[in-house]
């Protein structure tokens, strides 16, 4: 069982860009997953070229499963910030943790989300991947989380956003 008490970083990043900057900027460098192509591939060839398609599908080695403009409704609402969420990750890393324990899944695709303050900035945050797959009680799930971790600083360098100093840790 995991700690209960265990903490959390969210990692925020404020790369100086406007709001629809970074969403264009992330949503050019992380692909959608290729759902069509990915489920014909299931249902019709071995393991081995489902791996490859992903593997060439992604220069980051992340998709974007799904994402979510919260923008129009809140704004209809009276709220002012923009926001877009996203779930981000890769399938093949999530293979390889589901068989030591298919609760990772909570996790597996990450939230990720593209919003502005108060004042108009736009910051991207994310929980930090090694916290989140930290609570579960598997060495091999808690390392991917730190590989995680790496893969997102990579992200970040890629899209010319700061790295976080808890990414380095």
């Amino acid at each position: 069982m995991s700690d209960p008490r265990a903490t959390l970083d969210r990692l925020t990043v404020s790369p100086g860009l406007t709001y629809d900057e970074m969403v264009t900027r992330f949503e050019k460098t992380v692909p959608p997953l290729p759902v069509a192509q990915l489920a014909a591939a299931v249902r019709s060839k071995p393991f081995k070229d489902v791996k490859a398609l992903l593997v060439n599908a992604s220069p980051v080695s992340l998709f974007i499963f799904y994402a979510l403009d919260a923008t129009p409704f809140m704004t209809k609402a009276g709220h002012s910030a923009k926001c877009k969420t996203y779930l981000m990750g890769n399938p093949l890393v999530a293979e390889t943790m589901y068989g030591y324990n298919a609760g990772v899944m909570l996790h597996a695709p990450l939230r990720t989300a593209i919003f502005t303050d108060d004042f108009g900035k736009a910051h991207l945050t994310i929980d930090r991947p090694s916290d989140l797959l930290g609570n579960f009680d598997e060495a091999y799930i808690a390392a991917t989380g730190h590989t995680l971790d790496q893969t997102l600083a990579l992200l970040l360098q890629h899209l010319e956003f700061p790295v976080p100093a808890e990414l380095a840790a």
